[in-house]
């Protein structure tokens, strides 16, 4: 979406991620998803702020192939 939107290449963007502090039970996310109506949001998405301008927000993200380093101090 933000390449079309400042029509850029694809291949001139480049990512940064904010990741929140913030536990989501994935069962818990499933079932009021299920219940919900069209147009409506949960609750809990409510209440981690407004949506970027620029950007999206991601909840379960699998990465395959990525390398996750933990520093121990």
């Amino acid at each position: 979406m933000y390449a079309r939107k400042y029509n850029l290449p694809i291949d001139h963007l480049t990512f940064q991620y904010h990741v929140l502090e913030l536990y989501r039970d994935e069962g818990e996310v499933t079932a009021a998803t299920a219940r919900l109506a069209y147009g409506e949001q949960l609750e809990q998405d409510l209440a981690i702020g407004p949506t970027p301008t620029d950007g999206i927000l991601v909840h379960g993200l699998f990465m395959d192939g990525s390398l996750l380093l933990l520093l121990l101090f």
